[in-house]
């Protein structure tokens, strides 16, 4: 079941892997978080009530997540947390997944935590270990399944030309900060043309506004719309740097070799910085033109990026969830 909050980009997820969803709500077309939030809890309840299901299984820390996990309380259905655990221990970075996430733990009676340091967190937080699952994190899956479509979905940079992908979305960036960022980034652009800035553009209108009229046009400058999920993986696949504020592309980057500089004061995604595969900048765009500019001109630095272990698993998170989630079905049988 799709919640409708982002259906388009959902099915085309979901059509890289041939899968076509069972259902599809109305997305919700009120103003507001809360009553966006609202609307998706009032039809995602409808569904569980008319359909009884053993489980409810709900991913990350998106609205739809947290509907569908009351959803699934109110009801009375067992709930399962995939992604469970990711902390930044902050409650408004990021907004608001952070509370999403902290919210779907109390409600859960199953956690599938990617990594250690998630189990740790949801412990931390009185959760009993005997309730957690470590199973790695199922975006490595889904790289190492499409990964032979690479090439036929991206084009590599021309010769002598290195690419840089920029993608920014959180809500607390938005605004002048953003703006004044790829201000910083048209710069680099001008004065690199050793180099292709690629950002693909989020779907909000506001927001793609601010991001055009700030970064404005250049050879070497290429805003994409939003892209699916086969064309961005393959998208990194050829890219020699990403810089990025989002947690899907922080977890996505080590599959793909990809030295990544967070664009935020605090990631939920600390095993990727602690085995060195991203680094946090800040917010600053000056900051962010000098790491760049670092790892374009130290082949050291940049190699040092791309030598750990995928520290997000081994591409074979859904498998062990499945399995747990078989076995508690037929234990309650």
């Amino acid at each position: 079941m799709l919640t409708g909050q982002h259906p388009d980009g959902a099915r085309e997820g979901l059509k890289a892997f041939g899968v076509e969803p069972d259902l599809v709500l109305p997305a919700p077309h009120r103003e507001g978080l809360g009553r966006r939030t609202a609307t998706m809890l009032d039809q995602a309840s409808e569904v569980v009530f008319r359909t009884r299901p053993d489980q409810v299984v709900v991913h990350g820390g998106t609205n739809s997540a947290f509907a569908g996990a009351l959803a699934g309380y109110y009801a009375d259905v067992p709930v399962a947390h995939v992604e469970a655990g990711l902390r930044t221990h902050d409650i408004s970075r990021p907004y608001p997944e952070e509370g999403n996430r902290q919210l779907i733990a109390r409600i859960a009676s199953r956690h599938f935590a990617p990594t250690q340091q998630a189990a740790a967190n949801l412990r931390a937080e009185g959760i009993a270990a005997g309730r957690i699952s470590v199973v790695g994190n199922t975006i490595v899956d889904a790289i190492a399944l499409a990964r032979s479509r690479f090439a036929a979905a991206c084009q590599p940079a021309p010769e002598g030309v290195r690419r840089v992908v920029v993608a920014l979305q959180r809500r607390e960036f938005w605004g002048q900060p953003i703006a004044d960022f790829c201000a910083a980034l048209r710069q680099l652009a001008l004065s690199r043309p050793d180099i292709e800035l690629v950002l693909p553009l989020h779907p909000d209108p506001k927001l793609r506004r601010t991001v055009r009229n700030a970064i404005g046009k250049g050879a070497n400058i290429t805003l994409v719309d939003a892209v699916d999920f086969l064309s961005m993986q393959a998208l990194l696949s050829t890219s020699n740097i990403l810089v990025t504020d989002s947690n899907g592309l922080q977890e996505a980057a080590p599959s793909h070799r990809l030295p990544t500089l967070v664009v935020r004061s605090s990631t939920e995604q600390v095993e990727a910085v602690d085995a060195g595969t991203a680094k946090l900048i800040g917010l600053d765009g000056g900051m962010a033109v000098q790491e760049i500019q670092h790892l374009l001109d130290d082949s050291t630095a940049h190699a040092d990026m791309t030598r750990s272990a995928n520290p997000f698993g081994d591409g074979r998170a859904a498998e062990r969830i499945v399995t747990a989630l078989l076995l508690r079905v037929a234990a309650a049988a």
